[in-house]
C-alpha cells in the first residue's frame, strides 16, 4: 500500500513538473505577425510599418513592443499580435509597461490599464475612465509598493492606488488641480524611501510622490524625459542634459555635451538605455547620445541632422537593451533595427582632424594604448586610444608635411617612411620621432626580414638591404631589379621579393639580393596583397580579392557577385591568427571568413564614421580592437562582437491600393490576410518587399494569383504590382522573396472579388421570380384575351341568334298573322260572285302594314348598337305615320343628349311596346292627344312615356289582355320595367323604365 501510495505521488510530480515545462515550451498566444528586421535598408514606408514607442521585455524572455498599431510580443523567433477583443480593452497608443512580482505584465495605455496572466495569456482590466473623461487619457502604471499594491498616474485625473479590488484615488494638494496631470514619460520607484519620481507630472514638472504622506514636490526647473538609477545616483535625463542626483544625500551634478547638436536633444518618446556598465545611450529624435557615467563626459552623437557624416538614423521612437545585450533601436518610419546601436559600440569613433582634408594615410600601433597616425596634410600624431586625445609630440621641421607611412621593424622601433625620401625613427619608449639620413631618395616600399629583422628598401630604381642600430640606419647591400614595377610583393614565408606586370614577373632571393627564377606572369596591377596561413597570396585588386595557391595558380576571385560591397578593394588586413581579412573599399569595410569564405559588409548604418577608408590605413592592438584610418577620422572596430544578431527574413509589404474614384487604400496592410476588391475597383496596386540582412541586390521577388496564374512573375527589385481585376470568385495571392543564398519566404494572402450586384443570389433570384411572373401574367392575359375574344364571339353569335329569333317572331306574330288574314280575306274575296272595291282597298292597305311591319323588324338589323335618338326618331316618324288619317295630336318631349346606347333588341323590344300601346289607344281609348317623352333615370337609365288622354280603363278588368301581356312580355326579356297607370275618363299613362348600369 506504502509502494502504491509513493508511486502516485511520484507519478503526481512527474505530470505536475510535464506541465509546466511544456506551459513553458508553448509560445505566445496570439495571431502571428512575422519578424521585423530592417538591416540594411531605408524602406521608410509608413503604410506597412507601425511605429513602435515603448519595448519592455518581461520574465519568460518576451520582448514586448508598444507600436501605434497595438501591443506585439516576439518570443524569440516570431512575433505574435494580440487577438481583438483584447485589444480593444490594451488601447491604441501611450503604451507602458510593469512586471507584477507574480510574472503578470501591467500595461498602461490611452484607454485603460490591464493587467495580463503570464500564466493563462488572459487579459484583465483594471481600471477604465473614459466614460469619466470626455478626451482619452493616458494612463501610466507607476510601481508595486511593499504592500504589493499598484499605483499608476491617469492624466487628466491624478495618481491611484489599486489594492487588487478596488481603486483609490490620493487627493491632489493645491494648487494642483486634477485636469492638469500630464501624459507620463517615464517614472522610478526608490523603495528605500517610498518615493516616486515622475517625469512630465505637469506644466512639463517633475513631481516626486510619496507613497505614505501622498505629498507632492515639483521640480519646475527642468523636464525630465527619464530615469536611470547606476548604484546610490539617479540620472535624469533633460532635453539638454544630464543630471545627477545622490540618493543619499542629495547631491547634485549636471552634464552638457562639449559640441553644439544642429538637432536639440529631445527623447520625446524613448527612454535612455544602459549599454554597459560605462555608457548610458541616450536617444533623441533624430540620433543617439552617449555619456560615459564613470567619466562623467559626453561621447560623439551620431545620427541626428546636424551630424552631416553620418546622417542614417531617423525619427527615434524607442531605445531598449534586452537581458542578452542586444540593443533594439525603434523609429517612426523605419521600423526596428536590432544592429545600429551595438555597431556602434563595435565601431567608435576614436579621433577627427579639425582638417577637412586630413585624410589618415596610416596607422600604427606604438603599445597597448597608443596609435601613432599620419594625416595626409599633417605631421605624425600620437593618439590615445582610451582617452581619445592627442599626445604632444615634437616633430622635426621635415616631417610637418607630406604623407607618411610607419613599418615597424622591431619591439621599440617604428621606421617612418616618406615618398619623397624623409626618413624618421619613432622611439615607442620615449616616444620620440627622430630624422634618420637617407640615401634612398624616394622610398616606395619598405620590408622587414622575420629572421634577421634586416630591412629591405625599394626606392623605384633599386633594392636595399639594410640595418638599423643605434639610431642609424645602415646600407648593407644593393642591387638593379632586371626590370621596374610597382608591383611589388614580399613573401615572408621564403624571404622572396616577386617584381612583376602583365608581361613577365622574377623572384628575388631577400637574403642575399640576388635573382632567383624567373616565373611565368601570375600577377597584374594590384593595390594590397596578404598571405593566410596556408602560405596561399591573397591580392586586393580593382576586380575583387583574388586568391593564390603556393604555386601562384588563381584560384578563386571575390567580387560583388559573391557578396563584397564593391569590387575596388583598397586594402588587405589580416587578424590576429589570419582567420579573417578585413577589406577596405569607397563602400566601407568588409569581414572576410577564411574558413567558409563567409563576406560581412560594414557602412555607414552600421556606425562607420565614413565609407571611404584609405588603403593602408590600418592596425591592430593586442586586445584584438581594429583601427581604420579613413576622411578626417579613425573608426576603432571590435572584433569580439563581428557577427551580427540572427535575423529571419520577412516578407513585409508596404502599401495597398485598390483604385476606384475614392481610392481607398488599406492602413497597416502588412497585417492583412485577405484583400477584397468591390466591383467599382478596377485594379489593385501592391507593394512588397523582403527585410534581410542582405544586399538589396541580391534579393529576387515573385508574386502569381493561384487560380488564375500558371506561373510565377519574377523580379530582382522590390515590387509594385498592378494586378486588373479577375472575375468574381475568392483566389489566394501568393508573394514571395528570396536572398541570393536562402530559401524563399513566402505570404499568402486570400484575395475575394466580389460580383456586382446584379450578379449576385439576393438579385438574381428575384430577378428570376419576377420574370417568370411577367411571363405568367403576359400567358395569363394571352389566354384570357383570347378568352374574351371567343366570349365576344360568342356573344355576337348569341346576339344574332337572338336578332334572327326577334325577326322570326315578329314575322311570325306580326307579318305573319297579316300574311295569314290577307290570304284569308282573299279566299273569302274569291268565293264572293264579285270582288267590290272596298275589298280591294282592305288588301291593300293589310299590304301596306305587312310592309311597314318588315321594315320595323329589318331596320336595326345592319346595326350592332342603337342610340336612343335613332330610337325616338323612329318612334316619332311611326307616330306621325300611324295617326295621320285622324284627328288625334302628338306631342314628343326628349332630351337633347343621351350618352349611352341601346342594343338591338332593346330598342325593337321598346319599338314594339310604344307601338302596342298606340294601336291600343287608337282602338279603345277615344283620344285625340299623345304626348310621347322620353328621359334620364338617374346616369346609366332612360324613361319611355306614352300618355295619351282618351277614356282611359279600368287596370282590374283589362289588366290581363292579350295586348298588355304582350308588352310585359317584351319589356321583360330587355329587363326593363313596364308601368301601366289608367282610370275610367282619365285616360292611360304607360312607362317604360330601362337602367343600362
Amino acid at each position: 500500500m506504502n509502494k502504491y501510495i509513493k508511486l502516485q505521488y511520484g507519478l503526481r510530480l512527474f505530470l505536475i513538473g510535464l506541465i509546466s515545462l511544456l506551459l513553458r515550451a508553448l509560445p505566445v498566444s496570439g495571431q502571428e505577425i512575422g519578424y521585423y528586421n530592417f538591416e540594411d535598408f531605408t524602406l521608410a514606408h509608413k503604410q506597412g510599418v507601425p511605429a513602435v514607442y515603448s519595448m519592455f521585455q518581461d520574465t519568460t524572455g518576451v520582448l514586448w513592443f508598444g507600436s501605434t498599431n497595438g501591443i506585439y510580443r516576439y518570443d524569440g523567433s516570431k512575433i505574435y499580435e494580440f487577438e481583438k477583443p483584447w485589444k480593444t480593452l490594451l488601447g491604441k497608443t501611450n503604451y507602458s509597461f510593469l512586471q507584477a512580482a507574480n510574472g503578470d505584465v501591467i500595461i498602461g495605455s490611452d484607454y485603460s490599464i490591464c493587467r495580463f496572466d503570464i500564466r493563462k495569456n488572459t487579459v484583465h482590466l483594471i481600471v477604465h475612465l473614459n466614460r469619466v473623461f470626455n478626451d482619452r487619457s493616458c494612463y501610466y502604471p507607476l510601481c508595486f509598493d511593499k504592500k504589493g499594491q499598484l499605483w499608476f498616474v491617469v492624466s487628466g485625473k491624478g495618481i491611484g492606488c489599486y489594492n487588487g479590488k478596488t481603486v483609490q484615488w490620493k487627493q491632489l494638494p493645491n494648487p494642483i488641480c486634477p485636469g492638469q496631470v500630464g501624459k507620463i514619460n517615464d517614472a522610478y520607484y526608490d523603495p528605500s524611501t517610498d518615493n516616486v519620481y515622475i517625469s512630465n507630472f505637469t506644466n512639463y514638472k517633475t513631481a516626486v510622490f510619496n507613497l505614505n504622506s501622498y505629498t507632492i514636490e515639483l521640480d519646475s526647473t527642468h523636464l525630465t524625459y527619464s530615469f536611470k538609477r547606476i548604484g546610490n545616483k539617479l540620472y535624469r535625463i533633460f532635453s539638454n542634459e544630464v543630471l545627477s542626483v545622490d540618493l543619499s544625500d542629495g547631491t547634485r551634478e549636471r552634464f552638457k555635451p562639449a559640441i553644439r547638436l544642429e538637432t536639440p536633444i529631445t527623447p520625446l518618446y524613448s527612454k535612455s538605455v544602459i549599454v554597459d556598465n560605462s555608457w548610458i545611450w541616450i536617444s533623441f529624435l533624430d540620433g543617439i547620445l552617449p555619456f560615459n557615467y564613470k567619466q562623467r563626459t559626453f561621447g560623439k552623437a551620431f545620427g541626428y541632422e546636424g551630424d552631416t557624416k553620418s546622417n542614417r538614423i531617423k525619427h527615434i521612437s524607442a531605445l531598449f537593451r534586452d537581458r542578452e545585450g542586444n540593443i533594439w533601436v525603434c523609429t517612426e518610419t523605419n521600423g526596428i533595427k536590432t544592429l545600429n546601436l551595438s555597431q556602434v559600440v563595435r565601431f567608435q569613433h576614436l579621433m577627427d582632424f579639425e582638417s577637412s582634408g586630413n585624410i589618415v594615410m596610416d596607422i600604427v600601433t606604438v603599445n597597448d594604448s597608443l596609435l601613432l597616425v599620419s594625416p595626409l596634410m599633417s605631421p605624425p600624431q600620437l593618439v590615445n586610444i582610451y582617452t581619445n586625445k592627442h599626445i604632444p609630440l615634437l616633430v622635426p621641421e621635415s616631417a610637418q608635411k607630406g604623407t607618411c607611412n610607419e613599418t615597424r621593424i622591431n619591439a621599440t622601433t617604428i621606421l617612418v617612411s616618406r615618398q619623397d625620401g624623409a626618413l624618421f625613427s619613432f622611439d615607442t619608449r620615449k616616444l620620440e620621432l627622430r630624422k634618420l639620413l637617407s640615401p634612398f631618395g624616394g622610398i616606395q616600399r619598405v620590408f622587414v626580414l622575420p629572421i634577421t629583422g634586416e630591412i629591405i628598401v625599394y626606392n623605384g630604381a633599386k633594392l636595399f638591404k639594410c640595418r638599423f642600430a643605434k639610431g642609424k640606419l645602415k646600407i648593407l647591400k644593393s642591387t638593379t631589379p632586371e626590370f621596374f614595377s610597382e608591383n611589388v610583393l614580399f613573401n615572408p614565408f621564403t624571404q622572396h621579393i616577386y617584381f612583376g606586370n602583365q608581361e613577365k614577373c622574377i623572384e628575388i632571393d631577400a637574403v642575399n639580393l640576388r635573382e632567383s627564377r624567373k616565373l611565368l606572369p601570375f600577377f597584374g596591377s594590384f593595390i594590397d596583397y596578404a598571405w593566410d596561413r596556408k602560405k596561399n597570396l591573397w591580392l586586393a585588386t580593382r576586380s575583387g580579392l583574388m586568391h593564390y595557391d603556393s604555386h601562384f595558380r588563381l584560384t578563386e576571385v571575390f567580387n560583388t557577385t559573391n557578396g563584397l560591397n564593391n569590387d575596388v578593394i583598397y586594402s588587405i588586413h589580416p587578424n590576429a591568427d589570419t582567420s579573417y581579412f578585413y577589406l577596405s573599399t569607397n563602400l566601407g569595410i568588409s569581414s572576410f571568413s577564411l574558413s567558409d569564405k563567409k563576406i560581412m559588409n560594414y557602412g555607414l548604418s552600421d556606425g562607420l564614421l565614413e565609407s571611404e577608408h584609405n588603403g593602408s590605413a590600418s592596425a591592430a592592438d593586442l586586445k584584438g580592437n581594429y583601427y581604420f584610418g579613413n576622411i578626417n577620422g579613425i573608426t576603432v572596430f571590435k572584433e569580439s562582437i563581428r557577427e551580427p544578431l540572427s535575423i529571419i527574413p520577412f516578407l513585409i509589404i508596404q502599401g495597398i491600393n485598390a483604385h476606384d474614384t475614392n481610392a481607398k487604400e488599406y492602413t497597416n496592410p502588412n497585417f492583412l490576410d485577405r484583400i477584397e476588391l468591390f466591383p467599382e475597383d478596377d485594379a489593385l496596386d501592391l507593394k512588397f518587399s523582403l527585410l534581410s540582412t542582405s544586399s538589396p541586390a541580391k534579393l529576387f521577388y515573385s508574386y502569381k494569383i493561384e487560380g488564375i496564374d500558371k506561373d510565377f512573375y519574377h523580379t530582382s527589385s522590390a515590387v509594385a504590382v498592378r494586378i486588373s481585376k479577375p472575375s468574381p470568385g475568392t483566389y489566394t495571392l501568393i508573394l514571395r522573396g528570396a536572398t541570393g543564398t536562402g530559401p524563399f519566404v513566402e505570404k499568402r494572402i486570400k484575395l475575394i472579388v466580389h460580383a456586382p450586384f446584379y450578379l449576385k443570389w439576393w438579385f438574381i433570384i428575384p430577378l428570376v421570380l419576377v420574370f417568370h411572373f411577367f411571363v405568367y401574367m403576359a400567358i395569363k392575359q394571352i389566354i384570357r384575351n383570347r378568352v374574351q375574344k371567343k366570349q365576344k364571339e360568342i356573344e355576337k353569335e348569341r346576339l344574332l341568334f337572338e336578332q334572327k329569333s326577334q325577326i322570326a317572331r315578329e314575322l311570325h306574330d306580326n307579318v305573319g298573322a297579316r300574311l295569314s288574314m290577307m290570304l284569308n280575306t282573299m279566299d273569302w274575296i274569291g268565293k264572293k260572285p264579285r270582288v267590290e272595291q272596298q275589298d280591294i282597298s282592305e288588301i291593300r292597305e293589310n299590304t301596306r302594314d305587312v310592309i311597314q311591319g318588315l321594315r320595323d323588324a329589318i331596320w336595326v338589323m345592319d346595326k350592332t348598337q342603337v342610340s336612343t335618338e335613332e330610337l325616338f326618331d323612329k318612334i316619332k316618324y311611326y307616330s306621325n305615320q300611324f295617326v295621320r288619317k285622324s284627328d288625334v295630336r302628338l306631342l314628343f318631349n326628349e332630351v337633347v343628349h343621351i350618352p349611352f346606347s341601346l342594343t338591338t333588341a332593346e330598342a325593337l323590344n321598346i319599338f314594339r311596346i310604344v307601338q302596342e300601346s298606340l294601336n291600343n289607344a287608337i282602338k279603345y281609348a277615344d283620344t285625340e292627344l299623345f304626348e310621347i317623352s322620353l328621359d334620364y333615370i338617374g346616369d346609366t337609365g332612360i324613361l319611355l312615356k306614352v300618355i295619351d288622354h282618351g277614356a282611359g280603363f279600368d287596370p282590374a278588368i283589362v289588366f290581363h289582355g292579350h295586348g298588355i301581356n304582350n308588352m310585359r312580355s317584351r319589356a321583360k326579356e330587355i329587363n326593363a320595367s313596364l308601368n301601366i297607370m289608367s282610370l275610367p275618363g282619365k285616360g292611360t299613362t304607360i312607362e317604360i323604365g330601362l337602367n343600362k348600369g
